[in-house]
């Protein structure tokens, strides 16, 4: 048999007799205790007499047994439990409605009149009524003091617009670009459609140049911005003088120039002239190769807004007989759009919305695409999907090439979306590379040497690997093979080397930058 049936078989009472060494109570009671309990017996009933019949003859033994045979012990058990038990005591009944005779925790509250929460917590730092102020820290005091400066002066500069509009801030920061589309009121007015734009404030900064570039790639038309008593100086300095360039570089080939707040100088015709003698002076010549023929410079006053949509109506700029600022813009033709071409985008902003957790913007350089499309994010290579679009903050199924817009992913962690990613179709997608050709003007002296890699708002750091050849700015023919040194205003062809793997096309506008200057700009080959 095994184990485990052999305790299941097992009896439990023979064993715990066995040892601990009894069995039964009777056994244990000898024959003298025998005879002693029988003799006991015979004088309780005979003591009992007619009221030996209330107990039993078990319960005599049981009592003779617990009394060691003591009879008149036995007796008197017998008698107070079975026969003649005392009476049990009763409490009196207590008074209900008698309140006083109750124990304190069981009477009743008195109730007391409600106060009020801001009566309560008067007291309180962060209490308070409408009589009493709220005690407050001195922290709390210095808060709610800048707070209160904060909101009037902001309702001081809604109520007088024209004075903040006349405060001249600081040069840095100053230093950005407007960019808008003027589509949707012109096609109210004028039933056609135009171009993206950008308004330049100021030139370049050496901080701000991936923003900067990104507000050029995200417009067609560039309309630099200058004012009138310090254009001349302010476009001597070399910084201006590349933001310039990279327009040109870019391949924009209109460009709009609005020469503002003529207004302080009485619309001068002679001051205007001036400006613009100056500025085409140096966007003709051989170091940039601007057309002459694309450059049209409007006077302008944007306090009061003469000659951006109306005709000025001062009777000092009756000398200017062009178009508006807006009219030029209109004049610009469209450029072409590369619809069947794969999907292109760089990733301006990433951020998060309610409709999704990853959103991006950015504007499509080629391609097209449409809600549930599937894309994929470069270099990281994760899919991912469209949710939803919007096109100039609109609603929209769809979107082609040229348009800025707003993807809400699905599908998609936001570690694998970075600011400077190309979003491209799954079927067709982009290649990374580490190493790439550039058709770059030199700015500064170049050599082989460490640079930093801007294309659109993507940044990465190579080398100038090699140089090639000295292109000629007209022709593009090879004036001079494997240059040690390219001076600045020359156009080069150079290998560069990436330290990790960007998503780079042909075409693509590319700055590079070194010791927080920009050294060149180029596009890929």
């Amino acid at each position: 048999m095994s184990r485990h049936q052999a305790v299941r078989n097992l009896d439990l009472e023979e064993v715990l007799d066995e040892s601990y060494g009894y069995e039964d109570e009777d056994h244990d009671m000898s024959a003298e205790d025998r005879t002693l309990l029988a003799e006991g017996t015979i004088q309780v009933k005979s003591a009992l007499g007619v009221a030996v019949s209330k107990v039993t003859t078990a319960q005599i033994e049981e009592a003779l047994w617990h009394y060691y045979f003591d009879v008149d012990k036995s007796v008197a058990y017998l008698v107070s439990k079975f026969i003649a038990p005392a009476p049990k005591a009763t409490k009196p009944p207590q008074k209900a409605n008698d309140a006083c005779d109750l124990p304190a925790f069981c009477q009743p509250v008195k109730s007391e009149p409600r106060q009020s929460f801001a009566h309560f917590f008067q007291d309180m730092p962060w209490g308070g009524g409408p009589a009493n102020p709220p005690k407050t820290s001195k922290l709390a005091q210095i808060a709610a003091e800048r707070k209160r400066k904060l909101e009037e002066k902001k309702a001081q500069e809604e109520a007088e617009p024209r004075r903040n509009v006349l405060a001249e801030k600081p040069r840095d920061t100053n230093s950005d670009f407007m960019s808008s589309s003027w589509s949707s009121r012109l096609e109210a007015e004028a039933g056609k459609t135009t171009t993206d734009s950008a308004a330049k404030k100021k030139p370049l900064s050496t901080d701000a140049i991936s923003d900067n570039v990104k507000a050029l790639k995200l417009a067609e038309s560039p309309v630099p911005k200058s004012k009138n008593w310090d254009v001349l100086s302010e476009f001597e300095n070399s910084q201006r003088k590349k933001s310039a360039s990279f327009v040109v570089v870019g391949h924009v080939d209109a460009g709009k120039m609005a020469v503002n707040k003529l207004d302080t100088v009485g619309w001068s015709m002679e001051r205007f002239n001036e400006i613009k003698d100056q500025i085409t002076g140096f966007l003709t010549a051989k170091t940039m190769g601007f057309q002459n023929k694309n450059i049209v410079f409007v006077p302008v006053s944007g306090l009061h807004g003469d000659n951006l949509v109306r005709k000025p109506s001062s009777l000092a700029a009756s000398w200017y007989t062009g178009s508006t600022l807006v009219e030029e813009l209109e004049k610009s033709e469209p450029s072409a759009r590369a619809l069947a071409k794969p999907l292109r985008m760089t990733i301006s902003e990433v951020f998060r919305t309610t409709q999704s957790a990853v959103s991006i913007s950015g504007r499509i350089d080629s391609g097209s695409l449409q809600m549930g499309d599937a894309l994929l994010v470069q270099p990281s290579g994760e899919k991912a999907y469209v949710k939803s679009l919007q096109v100039d903050e609109q609603p929209a199924d769809w979107a082609v090439a040229g348009q800025n817009l707003v993807i809400h992913l699905s599908n998609i962690d936001v570690i694998y979306v970075r600011v400077g990613d190309i979003v491209c179709d799954v079927k067709q997608p982009i290649d990374c590379r580490h190493t790439f050709t550039l058709k770059a003007l030199a700015f500064e002296f170049l050599m082989p040497m460490q640079v930093d890699v801007h294309r659109g708002r993507l940044h990465s750091a190579g080398r100038i690997d090699d140089i090639l050849a000295q292109l000629d700015k007209a022709t593009g023919a090879v004036t001079k093979k494997k240059p040690r040194v390219v001076k600045p205003g020359n156009t080069v062809r150079l290998i560069i080397k990436l330290i990790s793997k960007v998503p780079l096309e042909a075409g693509q506008r590319v700055i590079l930058r070194s010791g927080g200057q920009t050294v060149a700009a180029g596009l890929l080959e």
